[in-house]
């Protein structure tokens, strides 16, 4: 699949993760233009994607207001519900994106709905593409 963890791996193999990335945040089921802007000022040479236990993460978007990008409850509820409907395995998802903070935590930028869905069905750990900085907009 193109947008696996598989195609991720081979795409940084080849020196080409960076445009992998901006491909990938432009696909309509996966879409995040607000990421892709950051992702190209930051433009930099990725490590390789990580295997993350999801506790490590700090949530973005979610149901509720208490997300930087608050999500209806219902409207959350469905789009977790249509991954998990449509099968989801560790190595089947895209990776998430995201960086370190100061406080050692992740920041996850892209992929709070794969991790409510993966939580959903027990899977404890994403593949991960860490970026090396912040990509705040700041």
């Amino acid at each position: 699949m193109k947008w696996s963890i598989g195609a991720a791996r081979l795409a940084s193999e080849e020196g080409r993760l960076q445009a992998w990335i901006e491909e990938y945040l432009k696909v309509p089921e996966w879409a995040n233009p607000g990421l892709l802007r950051r992702v190209r000022k930051f433009s930099v040479e990725w490590p390789a994607p990580e295997l993350v236990v999801l506790d490590r993460f700090d949530l973005i978007a979610g149901p509720g207001p208490d997300f930087r990008f608050p999500k209806d409850s219902a409207v959350w509820e469905c789009e977790v519900a249509a991954i998990v409907a449509r099968g989801i395995s560790v190595e089947s998802l895209p990776p998430l994106i995201g960086w370190v903070k100061e406080d050692g935590r992740l920041n996850l930028a892209d992929g709070n709905h794969r991790v409510a869905a993966a939580l959903r069905v027990g899977i404890k750990e994403l593949w991960t593409l860490v970026h090396p900085v912040p990509l705040s907009e700041n």
